[in-house]
């Protein structure tokens, strides 16, 4: 500050000496003066006056220490601009920047493509948060401004033609973990350099690099994808030996949820499909777990023992109602003020059956009546009024270790009472 007050006092004293030099005015003599009379105040500083028409000050020089520069405006955060689902567990938002997240937690739908959802303008960069394992069919296919993706450690699959077409695309590093590079996977990246392939990938499908002129590839020594770059005519640059990896944590299916429907008995053991969802991952029968079933014949509740295998450990346990079938053969004959009702005899060992009846199609307000012995298959409804029309189903249930297990209600008869 001190520099720039002398510089501002020079220039102030030199322009007033060049007025005084161009006025017109009558000379004034000065006699006696000293020889320092004229001499300029601060010229004992010794300062450099430029030249009139080169002064310039710096912005630097003349802005206040407490003025509000532009590096010191905090920037808008990126607007969302659309987002959306694309899985089960999983989720999309693209903000006006061009910058893509997918987060969220297991496996994303197994067809999904955003040019679908926004005709891929406007994706620049693509980021996808650890815990999602896996990408669609077609994720990327057709995001010709895509320049970047980012991909996570908990990425698990790769489906085909992810990144088919993605012409701006430079360069992507497939995590450790991933199995195969999937068919047409980067299929016409015609700007695609470099991708990185670790040593866990061991199988490339056919036409997964076609049309990708200017590709290099990154592998370990001795890896399938060196062996599948050189036999392709692909560039192979080598990373050297496969660095020693600790093996993946393994997972127990005691934490996952598994859901298996009711059935219904037929007199054969029955086995049916078990889902089976562990951090928001659903989990493939014979590669990660094995399924064994018992109790699974007469009507009760059956059990399900679901086993970890591969990456995945431990045992559950759950269940599943076998119910009686449905009743049958439902008729119904009028009387003067009563009904009789008949059916046919339902077999599993039931322990009867329970009819229902009313004036209303919906039920409302009916009653009901048990029969308690399952060979018997007929029933009269006593006390009902004249004239009236009554609605009547049935249903078979049966009681074992202290629980109720019923068939659905059968469709329901109508008739008249006399």
């Amino acid at each position: 500050m001190k520099r720039l007050t002398l510089k501002l006092l020079a220039l102030v004293m030199a322009l007033a000496m060049l007025g005084g030099m161009c006025a017109v005015a009558e000379p004034v003599i000065i006699e006696d003066a000293p020889d320092d009379a004229f001499a300029l105040p601060g010229a004992e500083l010794d300062i450099d006056l430029p030249a009139i028409g080169d002064f310039e000050l710096a912005q630097n020089d003349v802005a206040s220490e407490d003025a509000v520069t532009e590096n010191d405006v905090p920037a808008a955060p990126n607007a969302t601009v659309k987002s959306g689902s694309c899985g089960p567990n999983v989720k999309w938002s693209l903000d006006d920047s061009g910058l893509l997240t997918i987060s969220g937690s297991g496996d994303m739908d197994n067809y999904f493509a955003f040019w679908e959802v926004n005709g891929g303008v406007g994706i620049k960069r693509a980021v996808v948060e650890e815990g999602v394992t896996s990408l669609a069919l077609n994720t990327f296919n057709g995001c010709e401004w895509l320049e970047s993706v980012s991909l996570p450690d908990s990425l698990e699959n790769i489906l085909a033609s992810a990144f088919s077409d993605c012409r701006s695309l430079t360069r992507v590093d497939i995590p450790y973990g991933v199995p195969w590079i999937s068919g047409y996977c980067f299929a016409g990246c015609y700007s695609l350099t470099r991708v990185t392939v670790p040593e866990s990938v061991t199988e490339v499908v056919d036409h997964a690099f076609d049309n990708c002129p200017r590709l290099t590839l990154y592998g370990y020594d001795g890896s399938t994808i060196e062996t599948y770059a050189n036999e392709n005519g692909i560039p192979f640059v080598s990373l050297g030996a496969a660095p020693a990896r600790p093996s993946k944590p393994k997972h127990s299916v005691m934490d996952s949820k598994i859901t298996v429907k009711d059935q219904v008995y037929t007199g054969k053991a029955l086995k049916p499909a078990v889902k089976v969802v562990l951090n928001g991952k659903t989990l493939t029968r014979g590669s990660d777990y094995t399924v064994s079933y018992s109790y699974n014949t007469a009507i009760g509740t059956a059990l399900v023992e679901v086993t970890g295998i591969g990456d995945y450990t431990g045992t559950a346990m759950t269940g599943f109602k076998i119910n009686p079938k449905a009743v049958t053969g439902l008729k119904l004959t009028a009387g003067k003020g009563k009904l009789t009702a008949s059916w046919k005899k339902v077999p599993g060992g039931v322990g009867g059956y329970q009819l229902q009846y009313g004036l209303k199609k919906n039920f409302s307000g009916a009653k009901k009546v048990t029969v308690s012995k399952a060979a018997t298959v007929r029933r009269v409804l006593k006390n009902l009024k004249k004239g009236k029309i009554y609605y009547v189903r049935i249903r078979a249930w049966k009681k074992d270790s202290g629980k109720t297990y019923w068939s659905a209600w059968s469709g329901a008869k109508k008739v008249r009472v006399k």
